[in-house]
């Protein structure tokens, strides 16, 4: 009898468990929609900023933001996505609802000139495969890119390094060592944004651990 009991609560507490979680999930995804529906990049993003992305809600092996691309207006960007395998125009809308973190910065020492000259750039990328050997070109007419890779060609272009400082190691340009460059500002404040020794040391590590997955 005391085990049949025992069995019959261990049942109620599992179903009671997975209701409260659909519940949560429910909600949560109502909320991002409503959020989507408002208003989905600040308005004092501009076109030419980059957006940061973290598609892994910080569970990554890599810490720190992930992805990057290109604003262009309109609520959309491009980038060069893993996913699709290319160079493409995308709607952010479309990350926002796979409950990603998402943060904004600006080339600070740009113009408005070289701005549009960067989105030009990364236009005329489009379509183009996605580089999975990470390596580092600038070129106009490169065969492929990743997305990091992009976005500090789009600007170099213009005469602006955004890759750390002319960083040579890692022999490819992250999106946390566009981040952390002096010439991009974050609109707003993030633990990702600041780079800081014991940061970097952990980022590290996990580059060369992971050096053969990534090459």
């Amino acid at each position: 009898m005391k085990k049949k009991i025992l069995i019959i609560c261990i049942i109620g507490l599992f179903i009671l468990t997975i209701f409260n979680y659909s519940s949560a999930t429910n909600n949560k995804m109502n909320i991002k929609k409503e959020s989507i529906s408002k208003n989905l990049v600040p308005p004092y993003v501009r076109p030419g900023d980059i957006v940061f992305m973290e598609l892994n809600n910080y569970s990554n092996k890599f810490p720190g933001w992930d992805h990057c691309g290109i604003y262009i207006g309109n609520n959309e960007f491009i980038h060069a996505s893993g996913y699709l395998q290319c160079t493409a125009k995308q709607n952010i809308s479309l990350f926002e609802q796979l409950d990603c973190e998402i943060v904004y910065g600006k080339v600070i020492t740009s113009n408005e000139n070289q701005r549009v000259n960067a989105i030009n750039f990364a236009e005329g990328q489009i379509g183009k495969p996605y580089n999975t050997r990470h390596s580092k070109n600038s070129e106009f007419d490169s065969e492929s890119w990743y997305c990091s890779e992009l976005v500090w060609a789009a600007y170099l272009n213009q005469g602006i390094d955004i890759d750390r400082n002319g960083w040579n190691f890692p022999p490819y340009v992250g999106t946390l060592e566009i981040c952390w460059d002096d010439d991009v500002e974050m609109y707003t404040y993030n633990k990702l944004n600041q780079w800081y020794p014991g940061f970097f040391l952990s980022w590290l590590i996990n580059y060369l651990i992971n050096w053969p997955s990534n090459h």
